[in-house]
């Protein structure tokens, strides 16, 4: 038993091969007779086979399915998550020195370094003040002196753990954001290892963002005071950037 759709395919595969074997007669024909144009073979081949009706049909069908094609192939391309490869053209390279202190505040009622977790095997067996893993949550002010009323010029935003077993010596990330001055709004990043006991040290500048982009350089870092509460560090840092 047929049924609508069978006989429909069943058409389609008739109407192709009447198709092929219209196309080789009229391609037979144009060898012997110059009379026949090859560019018109097609439309004769259709109109003929098919009739004029379905003929106009099939060219409105085959219009369609080439736009359709097109459109599939330009939302290939664009769904794509990169680029074409280009070479890069770097701007000049600018350095800057930025001099600032950083204000930490470890304990009391507005603590500015708050502990976040702390391994379960570990003590303060070894020489640091505080146990191997420990991790920390910063958001230290910077200003432009040492002193409590000196102008605010941003902050330092990021996360520090103890990674010396037997130093007291933090791998921190911090985010020294600006928002004050010709910097107001960039920042740079630091990430780098802070033997937090020795009176000088040098920290890598890694990135940036703003007037930083894609910086890199280091910050010499001297510790300035104190007293069991608060901590204040003289920052000296040469960024390099574009």
């Amino acid at each position: 038993m047929h049924t609508t759709g069978s006989k429909s395919f069943a058409c389609v595969v008739d109407d192709e091969e009447k198709l092929k074997d219209k196309r080789a007669e009229y391609e037979a024909m144009a060898s012997s007779d110059s009379s026949v144009n090859l560019d018109d073979i097609d439309n004769l081949v259709i109109i003929e086979v098919l009739g004029l009706e379905r003929a106009e049909t099939m060219r409105g069908t085959l219009t369609l399915t080439w736009i359709l094609m097109v459109c599939l192939s330009q939302v290939a391309v664009q769904s794509q998550y990169y680029s074409e490869s280009l070479p890069y053209d770097p701007r000049p390279v600018k350095v800057t020195n930025l001099y600032f202190f950083l204000h930490e505040t470890l304990r009391g009622k507005n603590p500015t370094v708050v502990m976040v977790a702390q391994a379960n095997n570990t003590s303060n067996d070894n020489y640091s003040s505080v146990p191997f893993g420990t991790l920390y949550a910063i958001d230290d002010p910077l200003k432009i002196g040492p002193g409590d009323n000196s102008e605010v010029i941003g902050n330092a935003l990021g996360l520090g753990i103890l990674s010396g077993k037997n130093s007291t010596t933090v791998v921190m990330y911090l985010d020294f954001g600006f928002t004050a001055g010709k910097f107001k709004g960039s920042s740079i990043s630091i990430f780098s290892r802070n033997p937090l006991i020795k009176m000088e040290r040098e920290l890598s500048v890694v990135g940036g963002r703003g007037e930083f982009r894609m910086a890199e350089g280091y910050a010499r870092l001297k510790n300035y005071f104190f007293d069991g509460t608060t901590v204040i560090i003289e920052y000296n840092v040469t960024v390099i950037h574009y």
